[in-house]
């Protein structure tokens, strides 16, 4: 429906444009009244099926990338490894990105962290080591380090 709504065209391009900033700012505005879980799902579910719905890839990529950053409050990583395993989102780069960055320790200005001993010890201690690099690649580098 979003993208028929999308493609119409009238005479006049100001009219257009104005009639598709007005649908795609409510589209966002609904989806991002969707559960985290769910905004994610439908990116992740457009991802699968690629389409010609460049406007609206664009807002739910938008809204994905803010669910995964928001997710990744929870230090314990439990959200989002729960959304890891309902979601094949190995394929989606920037997801997996945010979830890493986000994750990462920071200094006392909050800056990346940036030390050797310090990297691989959070990689040894983040809940959210493993089934990232499982997803990212079958990486066996984890249970290789503990055993």
């Amino acid at each position: 429906v979003w993208t028929k709504l999308l493609s119409v065209s009238f005479s006049h391009e100001e009219q257009t444009s104005s009639w598709r900033k007005t649908f795609l700012n409510d589209f966002k505005g609904k989806l991002k009244q969707e559960d985290c879980v769910h905004q994610i799902g439908i990116y992740s579910k457009m991802m699968e099926e690629p389409s010609d719905e460049g406007p609206l890839l664009c807002i739910i990529e938008k809204c994905a990338l803010e669910a995964v950053a928001y997710m990744c409050q929870d230090r314990s990583g439990k959200a989002m490894q729960k959304q890891l395993e309902m979601l094949n989102i190995t394929t989606l780069d920037k997801l997996m990105s945010v979830v890493v960055v986000r994750s990462w320790p920071t200094d006392v200005n909050g800056d990346p962290v940036e030390d050797e001993n310090l990297t691989f010890q959070h990689l040894l201690e983040w809940d959210m080591a493993k089934p990232v690099f499982q997803m990212a690649g079958n990486w066996n580098v984890y249970d290789n380090a503990n055993m």
